[in-house]
């Protein structure tokens, strides 16, 4: 993220505020607190840019300001995020890109988080079953879970627009099951 920032700080005396001021800092701690202040209110599957998430406190203001697309641009080119000053509307995170090498569905952060958070739900209960049962009882409790637990809670939040899950001998070979190894398959 890119520019640093000078931010005002309160100066408190027994609670109370006597004047203020001024740090000069990276812009990352306020991304931060953009990001999990969206996590909290709408989910991982949000931006954290622009009006919607990117919004930074009034007390903040920008040392350099990309004033100009071109040099918004340029900067995401190189896979910097900048902070941009947009007058009226505040000073805003205005990239949401990752620094994955490729560009497809990972570049965009909002998506990398969501996926990142799925994997590690579902992990997290194929954990729990895993000394279960391999038959179509535990396939069929994993397929449940992952789907209405995990994927329907994003979907119903707009996070996913489509998802199918599967489990048993659509996705393992009958030597897989002898040897007790199953595989689940989720789409998104």
């Amino acid at each position: 993220y890119w520019s640093w920032l000078k931010w005002r700080v309160p100066k408190l005396v027994n609670g109370l505020a006597t004047g203020s001021s001024v740090v000069v800092l990276p812009s990352t701690p306020f991304v931060i607190l953009n990001a999990l202040a969206s996590y909290r209110s709408k989910g991982s599957f949000y931006p954290v840019a622009g009006d919607q998430g990117g919004v930074l406190p009034d007390s903040c203001t920008i040392l350099q300001n990309p004033a100009t697309k071109g040099q918004r641009d340029k900067l995401i080119s190189y896979r910097i995020n900048p902070i941009y000053d947009t007058g009226l509307r505040g000073i805003q995170i205005y990239g949401n890109d990752t620094l994955n090498p490729q560009y497809t569905d990972l570049s965009a952060a909002h998506i990398a988080r969501t996926l990142v958070q799925i994997r590690s739900r579902v992990d997290a209960y194929s954990e729990t079953i895993k000394f279960s049962l391999n038959d179509k009882y535990t396939w069929g409790t994993w397929i449940n879970y992952v789907s209405t637990k995990i994927l329907d809670p994003i979907k119903s939040l707009g996070g996913l627009q489509w998802f199918q899950v599967d489990m048993g001998e659509n996705t393992t070979t009958r030597t897989e099951i002898a040897n007790r190894k199953i595989r689940g398959m989720i789409s998104l």
